[in-house]
């Protein structure tokens, strides 16, 4: 029988003057450390490849470093830059002289700090696009080629004449500028280069020594000039030449047949070279070169400083050096050094591994794989001191002090304390920060942590508002104000005890005491003018704004809120000691001062079911549903489940809650992410790791900024959830979004997009750099530069286009579709779509602007109002009185409050309490319906007057309807339908309306195969056909694993397997793989193919004598393959049958009457 079962989160470095103070500082590398961002030039990297062909001469007892968000942190001697660093941020370069910092800004302006006598002042202009310099000054090139120079005057601080410059060399006090067509430009002293330039043209590049300059043709010969001592005569003759190499008084070049030639001071290496050999490169100290061969082995020639005491065997791979001493690397990572001992001459570490060498003046540090390092050399140059730990990635040094590098930006500093060792402060804002007070009650301390060196001093600029001061030695801000401020940003200085500094920065607003209600601006959380203006993009608000009603928190306590009763218009709970309201779509939670939560509103948006208990210090949430953070970093939720009202996270002491329009997002201390809420909308596959600071958001994908700039994103692919920009040339610093897309802002000014391109995710972004904010309508961006230019890009319908090309704008706002510009005397400049940006008004002299979904409110000093764009989003009907001090706002209307208390409202009436006949509706939930099946009818109730009319945007999927005087919606859906959010508009009689909203999801049928055998086949012969019956969706595919016998086959179409088997197949589960147009089913079944039975027969009996051999007796098989034959009863003696084919042969010995055998 056959038988079937079945189933259904630094910079670059820079460097004199000297202590014997050897110290070690760790700092840990957080948000505003970016690695590898320290200075152009440091002592280390200018040694190891001539000290004196640098760019830029490093700073000899201060570091400096890029901070990832453009600002600038120096510590070490404060002469020499170590304190004086510019406060604010937007620089993307940093470069030295011997005792002075230049940093360059995005839009290419220069800031310097330091000694004024190494080039420690500021030039004006911009434009700039790199740095250069002598020991004591600056040159600056900017685009046309031109030079801005500054600093000693006799050490190059004076500029040339001229424009087409390439590129700029330097001896220790001489320029020497190459131009586009190969011409030499020089100035500076004249006996270190800075006169007597070879005339002509076609020179390529330039070298130099401490005092002498020498150029290199296109045809490898060489011109040189400057000291003759130092080798500014000399030079060889003939051509070929690729690269010259100095110390600090001779030149060396590599012959074409690898011989050497040198020439300049004899002390420095200028006599002696060897005159035979294949050389690869030339390496050098002050006063010595070192020459690499090709087989790996070491010439030196030079004084003592590493001129003598070269390694005779070895096979080396790499040389590296300070002023006075070599270091050399094996294949094997061990090292050999040679030159003077107090200069690390003597004392390598044994052993293998090192994988790179740094130096100060007179010490090394060798790092390992490991990241573990090893210190030789002077003690107060480094060469002791050195952390123990490992995972360094890269050192730093200046002339006395290193600085150890790790991959998540913490970095530890040993040598000489007063050259850079010993750390500056490092604030970061703890609480407190971006806080409106007001006057006459005590603010919320605000506090800095510090992961630096110890605060010696702290103060502030500017000066902080009467009756708030500042901790001297922990940057705490307190106290009671007793002057109204208005929002002004402040930057606290804290310096150590020998005067480094760093900064960190908040914002305060202190408004009037509210004589009626004692605390103004005591509205929700979000509203959707501060969701749309003061967010950074709709997407990113902490709470999504309600759409249909206003709450607000009365002096004692209690809460009053008016709009559409089902969204929290009414409802508001009893009592009092109310401290802070949020808020959703269509509820709001209000959180008391125990820290318990009371809820309101939609009970399907979370309007009811706060969860019980106290604690709660924050409440966030999605566009359905709400979050509640506790004290001990825990989380509650509630609300619809559509929109993240389930799956709490698991324990874990998170931080900082974010949303998406369906979805939360939790950071932890350590900086991972937990997600939950529709998948869809990013509630799962958050990226992995740690380090992370902050999240954006669109309305159904996340991205996550890290402390090191880059970004990881999920969520819906679409809206921004996939093709994450990589760091590529720079460092983001902080992100934006529309509903659909995201834009990413660099350090530079310069901005990366991704998303939908119809949301601004696609091309027309800017290419250029300076821009230091980004605004945005649902779904365009509007970028405002350094100099208040715009530039705007996405769905010209929502303000992508028309953007205006000229004018020095402050702030940008927006609506659903439109912008509106301010200008510093308070003019104002909209654009896009008509119907909601509206014609702003003429004048000058507003202040702030605020909206709607579809209209603009903008007020002026004198808190009069003017309101403009759609009138039933509140762009008609503002109040004619002044007094006004801020204006809050639904999806359809303006509240505006006054310093006595009291509130104005105008727009839609259903939103701003007019008691006038409205219909109210509401309904329970949305519904996930199937193609082909009737949906349970959406039903609402109204609360209010009678309905005239029902409409519904967007258009319902296919055969379903909305009954146009109940609003309910049925029918029989016949097209597959994303998960959409619906809106009921009902209308009374007098056109007055409510609106309810609700999601909907088609999903298609899934295919429902079953089948009820299985079956045992024999090969050769076909099997009985395997059908299955599909009681749901058409099939668009079939498939089968593991692959079926051979001579079998699935009909993609229907299922069906039929054939005739032609192997053997022991038992089989195959399992069917069945696809409709978007769903699977599957079914599996067991298949046995058995070998066909063996089929004999044979012609004749016989009649045998004994001793005789009888005739054979064979056997025809017309079946399977024998595997044994055996016969019953036993054959006569003295004959057999054969195993394989059944032949039985022999000759009798024995008598046997006529008996019947059986052949098996």
């Amino acid at each position: 029988m056959n038988s079937i079962s079945f189933n259904t989160s630094f910079t670059r470095l820079l460097l004199l003057k000297i202590a014997l103070v050897v110290s070690i500082n760790t700092i840990a590398g957080k948000d505003n450390i970016e690695p590898n961002r320290f200075a152009e030039m440091d002592f280390s990297s200018a040694y190891n490849d001539g000290f004196y062909n640098a760019s830029n001469h490093p700073n000899y007892n201060a570091f400096a470093t890029l901070q990832t968000n453009g600002s600038i942190m120096a510590w070490g001697n404060s002469n020499s830059g170590g304190s004086g660093a510019p406060a604010d941020n937007g620089y993307t370069k940093i470069y030295s002289t011997a005792y002075a910092f230049a940093a360059l800004r995005a839009d290419g302006s220069i800031e310097a700090w330091g000694d004024p006598d190494f080039g420690g002042t500021s030039p004006s202009g911009s434009g700039y696009t790199k740095i250069y310099s002598t020991q004591r000054a600056f040159a600056a090139l900017k685009a046309d080629g031109s030079i801005k120079a500054w600093g000693d005057s006799g050490s190059g601080g004076i500029s040339p004449s001229g424009s087409g410059y390439t590129k700029i060399y330097s001896t220790n006090s001489a320029f020497a500028a190459l131009n586009a067509d190969g011409s030499i430009k020089v100035w500076g002293n004249p006996d270190s280069g800075g006169a007597s330039a070879p005339s002509g043209n076609d020179y390529t590049k330039i070298y130099s020594t401490r005092s002498a300059f020498a150029a290199l043709k296109a045809d490898g010969s060489i011109k040189a000039w400057g000291s003759s001592r130092y080798g500014g005569t000399g030079a060889p003759d003939g051509s070929g030449y690729t690269k010259i190499y100095s110390t600090g008084g001779a030149f060396a070049v590599i012959e074409t047949d690898g011989s050497i030639t040198a020439w300049g001071y004899s002390f420095d290496g200028g006599m002696n070279a060897p005159s035979t050999g294949v050389y690869t490169k030339i390496y050098s100290t002050e006063h010595a070169f070192a020459a690499l061969k090709a087989d790996g082995s070491i010439t030196a020639w030079g004084i003592d400083h590493g001129g003598v005491g070269a390694p005779s065997t070895g096979v080396y791979t790499k040389i590296y050096s300070n002023s006075g001493a070599f270091a050399a690397l094996k294949a094997d990572g061990s090292i050999k050094a040679w030159g003077g001992s107090r200069y690390g001459g003597t004392g390598a570490p044994a052993g293998s591994g090192y994988t790179k060498i740094y130096s100060t003046d007179s010490a090394f540090a060798a790092i390992k794989t490991d990241g573990t390092i090893a210190v030789w050399g002077a003690s107060d140059s480094g060469g002791t001191g050195a952390p123990s730990g490992n995972s360094y990635t890269k050192i730093y040094s200046n002339f006395r002090a290193f600085v150890a590098v790790k991959a998540d930006g913490s970095i530890a500093a040993w040598g000489s304390s007063s050259d850079g060792s010993t750390m500056p402060p490092n604030l970061a804002n703890a609480a407190g920060a971006d806080q409106v007070a007001i006057i006459g009650s005590a603010i919320t301390d605000i506090t800095f942590s510090n992961s630096g060196s110890t605060i010696a001093s702290c103060t502030v600029a500017p000066a902080l508002p009467a009756g708030l001061s500042i901790d001297n030695t922990t940057c705490t801000v307190s106290g009671i104000p007793t002057e109204v401020r208005t929002t002004t940003l402040y930057m606290v200085t804290a310096k150590n005890a020998i005067n480094n500094a760093n900064n960190a920065s908040f914002s305060l607003t202190v408004n009037a005491q509210d004589p009626i209600i004692s605390k103004l601006n005591r509205f929700t959380e979000v509203n959707v003018s501060s969701a749309y203006n003061d967010n950074d993009g709709y997407q990113n608000v902490s709470n999504h704004p309600n759409y249909d009603a206003f709450a607000t928190i009365q002096a004692d306590g209690s809460i009053k809120a008016w709009g559409t009763s089902s969204s929290g218009g009414a409802g508001a709970p009893a009592g009092n000691d109310y401290i802070k309201i949020y808020s959703n779509a269509r509820a709001f939670a209000a959180l008391k001062a125990d820290g318990s939560i009371k809820a309101w509103g939609d009970p399907s948006f979370g309007g009811a079911s706060a969860p019980a208990g106290n604690d709660y210090t924050k409440i966030y949430s999605t566009f359905g549903a709400f979050a509640a953070h506790k004290a001990d970093g825990s989380i509650k939720i509630w609300g619809n489940p559509h929109f993240g009202g389930v799956d709490t996270p698991s324990n874990g002491v998170y931080t900082k809650i974010y949303s998406t329009g369906g979805a939360f997002a939790a950071l932890k201390a350590d900086g991972s992410i937990e997600a939950w809420g529709d998948s869809s909308f990013g509630g799962k596959d958050v990226p992995a790791g740690s380090g992370y600071t902050k999240i954006y958001s669109t309305w159904s994908a996340f991205a996550a900024l890290k402390a090191d700039g880059s970004i990881k994103v999920w969520g819906r692919a679409g809206t921004g959830g996939r093709r994450v920009p990589s760091n590529g040339n720079g460092v983001y610093t902080k992100i934006y979004s529309t509903s659909g897309a995201f834009a990413a802002l660099k350090a530079d000014g310069s901005i990366k997009v991704w998303g939908d391109s119809g949301h601004g995710g696609g091309t027309g972004a800017p290419t250029d750099s300076g821009y230091t904010k980004i605004y945005s309508t649902t779904r365009a961006f509007a970028a405002l530069k350094a100099d208040g230019s715009i530039k705007a890009w996405g769905d010209s319908r929502f303000g992508g286009k028309g953007a205006p090309s000229n004018g020095v704008y402050t702030k940008i706002y927006s609506t659903d579709k439109g912008f509106a510009a301010l200008k510093a005397d308070g003019s104002i400049t909209s654009w896009g779509s008509p119907g909601t940006r509206g014609v702003a008004p003429s004048d000058s002299g507003y202040t702030k602007i605020y909206s709607t979904y579809g209209a603009f409110a903008a007020l002026k000093a004198d808190g009069t109002i003017v309101a403009w764009a759609n009138s039933r989003f509140g762009g008609e009907g503002a109040p004619s009185d002044s007094g006004y001090t801020k204006i809050y706002s639904t999806g359809s209307a303006f509240a505006a409050i006054k310093a006595d208390g009291s509130v104005t409202t105008w727009g839609l009436f259903r939103h701003v309490g007019t008691p006038v006949p409205t219909p109210n509706i509401a309904n329970t939930g949305g519904q996930i319906a199937t193609i082909d099946f009737a949906i349970t009818d959406i039903t609402f109730n109204n609360s209010g007057d009678a309905i005239a009319s029902c409409t519904i945007t967007p258009a319902l999927p296919a055969g379903l309807s909305i009954n146009s005087t109940t609003c309910t919606i049925s029918g029989t859906p016949t097209e597959v339908k994303d998960t959409t959010l619906y809106t009921v508009t009902a209308k009374s009689a007098s056109n007055n309306t409510d609106v309810a909203i609700f999601p909907l999801t088609v999903y298609a049928l899934t295919p429902n195969i079953t089948h009820a055998v299985g079956q045992v086949a024999i090969t050769g012969s076909a099997i009985t056909r395997i059908t299955f019956s599909n009681s749901s969706s058409v099939l668009t595919s079939c498939t089968i694993t593991p692959t079926l016998p051979a001579g079998l086959s699935i009909d993609s179409a229907t299922c069906a397997i039929s054939g005739i088997p032609t192997e053997v197949k022991a038992t089989t589960v195959y399992t069917v793989i069945v696809k409709s147009a978007s769903n699977i089913d599957i079914i599996i079944f067991p298949l046995t193919v058995n070998p066909a039975a063996p089929n004999i027969a044979n012609a004749v009996d016989q009649i045998a004598t004994i001793g005789s051999a009888i005739r054979d007796i064979t056997f025809n098989n017309l079946g399977g393959a024998i595997a044994s034959c055996t016969v019953a009863p036993t054959l006569p003696a003295g004959l057999s049958i054969n195993s394989t084919t059944c032949t039985i042969s022999g000759t009798p010995t024995e008598i046997k009457a006529l008996s019947v055998y059986t052949v098996t």
